[in-house]
């Protein structure tokens, strides 16, 4: 049902996933990203965690590889979020009686970092922010999907959608500055 779920997301976004050299990934208004239907506890878990981990590498890769220095610090900014967010969903979910092992990457999410991995400078910073764009609006997904479920999962979601709607914009705005269009973002990588 997950695996359902996350084509229906990603179909407005074939441009990124499958992107050849100078094509681009189109933002959407953040009202125009449809919620991800779960049907389970452990499904949002997964997601959500899956994104956090893929937020916490892309962004150690960053500190490393990025030329501007905006790009840099929206990259630690958001690997601090995204670790205090797996710490919290992972308790909320062992107390609701919900676990998982360990949080993992998706296939796709691996082969954006294998493909980020040997950039460096301009190059990168193009990238990765082309790559926040794409996650970001899979996170407002995941998190608008689960936001209505109730529980402490639900409310949890609900209570963080604000904050990734505002990182989304963030990334946007950071991209628009660099002189990435944020109407068309390159996707050279991807």
């Amino acid at each position: 049902m997950f695996a359902m779920s996350c084509i229906a997301l990603v179909a407005p976004l074939p441009a990124f996933a499958q992107a050849q050299t100078g094509s681009a990934t189109p933002t959407l208004p953040e009202s125009q990203i449809h919620a991800a239907e779960f049907s389970s506890p452990f499904e949002f878990i997964s997601a959500a965690t899956s994104i956090d981990q893929f937020e916490i590498q892309t962004s150690a890769l960053a500190e490393q590889l990025a030329e501007s220095r905006e790009v840099k610090q929206f990259a630690a900014d958001t690997a601090a979020m995204h670790r205090a967010s797996i710490e919290a969903i992972r308790s909320i979910g062992a107390n609701e009686g919900v676990e998982i092992a360990t949080p993992s990457m998706d296939g796709e999410q691996k082969g954006m970092i294998g493909k980020l991995e040997p950039q460096k400078g301009a190059e990168f910073d193009r990238s990765y922010l082309a790559a926040q764009v794409y996650i970001h609006q899979r996170a407002i997904a995941v998190y608008r999907g689960y936001a209505t479920k109730g529980g402490k999962l639900g409310q949890y979601a609900a209570d963080t959608l604000p904050k990734i709607v505002e990182q989304y914009q963030m990334v946007i705005e950071l991209a628009e500055k660099l002189g990435v269009d944020a109407a068309q973002k390159p996707a050279t990588a991807y």
